[in-house]
């Protein structure tokens, strides 16, 4: 049982915090859709760091 709590301790740790509100930051896929010349539909994706802070922005 020892182990598993202190693997546990060491799991929750990793992460980068953020320096204002002090939350670990998730990263999550952030996806959208625009439509090209051709009126066909292309997808921009990229990486997000969402927490407390940002998360109203991202989300909405």
């Amino acid at each position: 049982m020892a182990k598993q709590e202190v693997k546990k301790s060491v799991v929750k740790e990793k992460g980068v915090k953020c320096t204002v509100c002090g939350t670990l930051k998730v990263p999550t896929l952030y996806v959208n859709a625009t439509k090209s010349a051709n009126n066909s539909y292309r997808f921009n994706k990229r990486l997000v760091s969402v927490c407390k802070c940002n998360e109203k922005e991202v989300y909405a």
